[in-house]
């Protein structure tokens, strides 16, 4: 497979309703999509959602490496094979030596492409690939738990008896400053869903040490079974002593702590978190995102399926394929689709179905070769502002 040309659409999408935690607020979201052709006219697609509070990327920093960095080098790059392409995912970095590891956006969007171009071109599912060269059995289908924003009690019920409705029986709700507005969406959570509903809370950061060490033994005893993000990203060295105070009594899982393969390391050798959140677009792509799991494993830390809010079915798909190749993830998140989304780049969008159910049969049908999305030209146009080059 050469490559013949690559191209960057910044993208925006409205959402349905609005989305807020505790550290911002969307109505919207902002994306980028890269076109990959080769020389055969097949064309991949890959995603990343930049957020500069996450990875410290923003929309232009991502641009600009992938315009002036990335685009010039990869065009007329050849890739005879699934090993070729292993290669140069593994070496990105050195590849490209002006970016560092905290460059995630730019590597997810551009790995993302290249897999779905050379899964096409190869008339292979890019979890069939993966699985091949991984070693490992995927799974048929995975399950999903419903995430309730930070919003008044009213919007809360609302989206709780969505929930309901669907079948969803695992919840994450949206926590913050006001412990007794969290306490009472829990309690809201068993009224409506059922008193068997697995709860678990993401703080977005919006504790320091002293409020983590008074909140979550009150959330423990709720039965809130995990801790998003209690604290900043900029407190990582508190994140040891929360876990030696709370002992086991409640899962700690970072998620704006763990970007780099660096971050998940330095967790690991100081006993930081008992749960890592493993998202696509924040961990730079599919391959970083194994290389975490497999780390995370080898020394008992239990991981989970994170997505970012505004995803279209191309990182949804690359979730799900994450997700089936790993097989034992805690819980999973994401696939919201048109539940979020006012549109999505597919006339089939990938989402949740009753009791939280993600299928994964879609990705071994023909006509579902790369990631498995059919992108559809007009819908991709209505929400691209901008085509760069």
């Amino acid at each position: 497979m050469k490559i013949k040309s690559l191209k960057l659409r910044q993208t925006n999408i409205p959402f349905v309703l609005v989305f807020k935690h505790a550290l911002k607020s969307r109505s919207e979201v902002d994306g980028l999509i890269v076109e990959l052709e080769t020389e055969n006219n097949i064309v991949g697609y890959g995603e990343a959602l930049p957020r500069e509070y996450v990875t410290g990327e923003t929309t232009e920093s991502v641009t600009g490496h992938l315009i002036n960095t990335i685009f010039p080098k990869m065009r007329g790059m050849e890739f005879n094979n699934i090993d070729d392409v292993l290669y140069f995912l593994d070496n990105f970095y050195d590849i490209f030596d002006s970016l560092t590891e905290y460059d995630l956006c730019v590597k997810a969007a551009t790995e993302l492409a290249l897999l779905d171009a050379y899964g096409k071109e190869n008339k292979k599912s890019v979890l069939n690939l993966c699985s091949s060269a991984c070693g490992l059995t995927p799974k048929n289908e995975i399950v999903y738990s419903g995430v309730v924003s930070a919003d008044t009690p009213i919007i809360v019920k609302q989206i709780l008896k969505q929930y309901q409705k669907t079948g969803i029986t695992q919840i994450k709700l949206k926590v913050g400053k006001d412990l007794e507005h969290d306490i009472k969406n829990i309690e809201l959570s068993r009224e409506i869903i059922g008193k068997n509903v697995e709860i678990r809370a993401d703080a977005n950061e919006a504790w320091d040490l002293a409020s983590a060490k008074k909140n979550l033994p009150i959330l423990a005893e709720m039965g809130v079974v995990s801790i998003e993000q209690p604290m900043p990203k900029t407190s990582r060295d508190d994140y040891p002593k929360l876990m030696e105070f709370l002992r086991g009594k409640i899962e700690v899982c970072i998620d704006e702590s763990l970007c780099s393969i660096g971050d998940a390391k330095w967790m690991i050798e100081n006993g930081g978190a008992s749960l890592f959140n493993l998202r696509i677009s924040k961990n730079g792509g599919l391959s970083n995102a194994l290389k975490i799991f497999a780390m995370a494993k080898s020394n008992g830390i239990k991981c989970q399926l994170g997505a970012q809010v505004g995803e279209t079915s191309l990182l949804s798909s690359a979730g799900r394929i994450l997700a089936a190749l790993c097989g034992n993830f805690l819980f999973h998140e994401g696939s919201f689709g048109t539940h979020l989304l006012s549109y999505d780049l597919t006339k089939n969008p990938l989402s949740f179905g009753s009791g939280g159910i993600g299928d994964l049969s879609y990705l071994n049908l023909t006509d579902s070769m790369g990631l498995g999305i059919k992108v559809e030209g007009k819908l991709l146009d209505k929400m691209t502002k901008k085509i760069l080059e």
